[in-house]
């Protein structure tokens, strides 16, 4: 029983420390300046406080924040934002057989040119090559 009660604390506690920053209830202990500067950088991050930081002569800047520096405080709450989607039209570059062949491969696949996969190029790349790179961007 003391072993399933350990494997329980243990994932819960490893499903609170994945938890996303977006569900954080920030608080401070006091309404110093030091803890609403700190509150601000983990919402707003850095930027948001330097200027207020210089407009005290930089005497906030060694500012600590659950013993942190500042700027590494509001890192750690900072989220990338997700990749913008991008509309990409792959056109043909002229009416050859080969650039029909690489967007037949765009589209439906490298498989789909054939026994000509090993030869055809594609903006001088192998094919591919090429289709990899269409669908990465």
């Amino acid at each position: 029983m003391k072993k399933y009660m350990s494997v329980i604390a243990l994932v819960i506690a490893a499903a609170n420390a994945n938890a996303s920053n977006a569900n954080l209830e920030l608080i401070g202990k006091n309404t110093s300046v030091e803890t609403n500067l700190c509150l601000t950088a983990a919402q707003h991050g850095y930027d948001a406080v330097s200027a207020e930081i210089k407009a005290n002569n930089g005497k906030l800047a060694s500012t600590k924040c659950n013993g942190k520096d500042i700027k590494v405080f509001a890192k750690s709450f900072t989220t990338k934002a997700p990749a913008k989607a991008v509309n990409m039209k792959v056109i043909s570059g002229n009416n050859s057989m080969e650039s029909q062949l690489c967007m037949k491969a765009v589209k439906e696949g490298v498989n789909a040119v054939g026994h000509r996969r090993n030869s055809l190029k594609c903006n001088g790349l192998s094919v591919d090559s090429f289709v990899k790179s269409v669908k990465s961007s």
